[in-house]
């Protein structure tokens, strides 16, 4: 990571930034969803339920677990969503990542209420 130069011309001052170009074949926006995720986990998990069939596909249709989930739990119903594989369900390792997830809104929810509370 190349960080901004500083360089000054009489009165003004001049902030350069080098940009590297992205290397062929990589996407700079592939992990938007990622970071919006690790920023406001709602508008992430709103998002994947409105434009893409995961949500839908990981509670067979239903209305109600995802939306408590968009409530309650938007990482472990995000994280769901993303690892469970249709007619087999979420098996093995793929739990680690649903408990890992929960760990995190339990987590987010502490933070919060730690805040609150000073």
């Amino acid at each position: 990571m190349v960080s901004p130069v500083t360089k000054e011309s009489g009165r003004s001052r001049v902030i350069v930034t080098w940009l590297r170009k992205p290397e062929q074949g990589v996407n700079p926006v592939g992990c938007l969803i990622a970071i919006l995720a690790a920023f406001a986990p709602r508008i992430a998990l709103f998002i994947v339920w409105v434009w893409t069939p995961y949500v839908t596909r990981a509670f067979h249709g239903g209305f109600i677990w995802p939306f408590l989930g968009l409530l309650f739990l938007p990482f472990t119903t995000l994280i769901y969503s993303f690892v469970y594989v249709p007619g087999f369900g979420v098996h093995g390792w793929r739990w680690a990542w649903v408990v890992l997830a929960f760990i995190l809104d339990i987590a987010w929810h502490g933070g919060s209420a730690s805040r609150a509370r000073d």
